[in-house]
């Protein structure tokens, strides 16, 4: 029972070391690990996010990036190209994967005033993980993958903006060998996939709402559907500086079945959220009553003067 046990969390270990794990592909964490090719498609110059998911039952995933928006108004009018890079730990198991990411994107303008953008981007990704559950002398084994997006984004008025994209991680799925207790287990690191849309829309100069969904796609971990709506609220309307202007956020998150709230305060650019859900992961059904919460840091602003080609709305 104890080695099927192990064996059940090798294969989870697998699946996330291959690809963006289901909880830190929730579009308000971090849009560079969701799809490569959101990096950089931001209103600004950069962007900066830290998220810690932490189980219930001990165990936790973090992850951080930063992309930026370079070359705005420097080629043809309303294109960009993003630059980023990621790094994630997952504490969830005793395999212990972890990844770092290279992120590049271009953003082609279509349509009228350069307001709608179809962005491609590919992401390279290195990825670590102990080669034996049981062992006390374990050591790490590396190897490498890549990821691919597709996103178009439009801002459809001036009260709405919409975005929709995919996502295939671990293109390459590699064919690897990991030890549990004296025997060699062969597997392959299997693809997995997401599909996501968001929606945000004015409601009036000072609220906003913020609507995003992801379908997330694994042989291991089967369908998931993740889900958030917030509200964003200005709560000093006559502060004339942007980045001194203080916003109150509120909403719901979904992990599969399960609800949770969603609360963030932003200043000077700088956003704190945290997310409560009942429960994780119902592959592990031997943690009945595990939930988990989620914090995440968002650092986004521009540097120099401001690019008069490039419309790119807030989708976060």
């Amino acid at each position: 029972m104890t080695k099927l046990v192990a064996v059940c969390f090798l294969f989870a270990s697998l699946s996330h070391a291959c690809a963006q794990d289901v909880d830190l592909v929730q579009p308000i964490n971090s849009p560079v690990i969701l799809n490569p090719a959101m990096t950089g498609l931001i209103p600004g110059s950069y962007r900066a996010v830290a998220v810690h998911d932490q189980y219930l039952y001990n165990g936790s995933i973090s992850a951080a990036s930063v992309d930026l928006c370079l070359l705005k108004d420097k080629g043809y009018p309303g294109d960009a190209v993003g630059v980023g890079v990621a790094v994630s730990g997952d504490r969830f198991n005793h395999a212990s994967p972890r990844q770092a990411l290279i992120s590049v994107a271009y953003h082609k303008s279509i349509g009228v005033k350069n307001q709608h953008h179809l962005s491609l981007g590919i992401q390279g990704a290195a990825i670590w993980m102990y080669n034996d559950y049981y062992s006390k002398n374990r050591r790490f084994f590396n190897y490498y993958d890549a990821n691919f997006g597709l996103t178009y984004s439009a801002i459809l008025s001036p009260k709405w903006a919409a975005f929709a994209g995919v996502a295939i991680y671990g293109i390459s799925t590699p064919a690897i060998e990991h030890t549990i207790s004296t025997a060699q287990v062969g597997s392959t690191i299997s693809q997995s996939r997401s599909a996501h849309a968001g929606a945000v829309f004015a409601i009036d100069n000072l609220t906003t709402l913020y609507m995003a969904a992801c379908s997330y796609q694994s042989v291991i971990n089967g369908d998931r559907l993740l889900f958030s709506s917030y509200v964003g609220r200005q709560l000093n309307p006559g502060q004339p500086i942007e980045k001194k202007q203080t916003t109150l956020y509120a909403g719901l998150t979904m992990r599969v079945a399960d609800l949770g709230p969603y609360i963030a305060i932003e200043r000077w650019n700088c956003r704190l959220g945290i997310s409560y859900t009942d429960r994780m992961n119902d592959f592990f059904d031997f943690f009945p009553d595990a939930g988990t919460w989620a914090v995440s840091l968002q650092l986004f602003g521009a540097t120099g003067r401001r690019a008069t080609n490039w419309h790119c709305p807030s989708f976060y």
